[in-house]
């Protein structure tokens, strides 16, 4: 009975660490939808990557005061437009994937 509370807490784990451990995750696509308050404050936005799957993110409090690239509505809906591909480092929780920061890489 233990070894099976251990795979499942193993599968769990894994299933939630997809990159060497670490709880944060990365996942590259596009914009397509962005759902704000105003023309700064993001409520959540939708990431479409290359498989065609749908990612939607809440924002994290720290990214959009992020000196380096803030998270904002107005910055995000330029990439949606723009159709930039863009990489989302986030961590799941309990109220789903947290967006801590939005990359684009077609930049530099």
């Amino acid at each position: 009975m233990l070894a099976v509370a251990l795979a499942w807490a193993g599968l769990a784990a894994w299933g939630c660490t997809r990159e060497g451990g670490s709880s944060e995750q990365r996942v590259e696509g596009v914009l397509v939808a962005v759902e704000s308050r105003d023309i700064t404050v993001v409520e959540t936005f939708t990431l479409q990557d290359a498989d065609g799957e749908r990612w939607r993110f809440h924002v994290a409090a720290e990214a959009v005061s992020d000196p380096r690239h803030p998270i904002t509505a107005a910055h995000l809906r330029l990439h949606m437009t723009a159709v930039d591909r863009l990489a989302v480092t986030y961590r799941v929780t309990e109220s789903g994937p947290v967006a801590y920061s939005v990359v684009d890489l077609e930049a530099g």
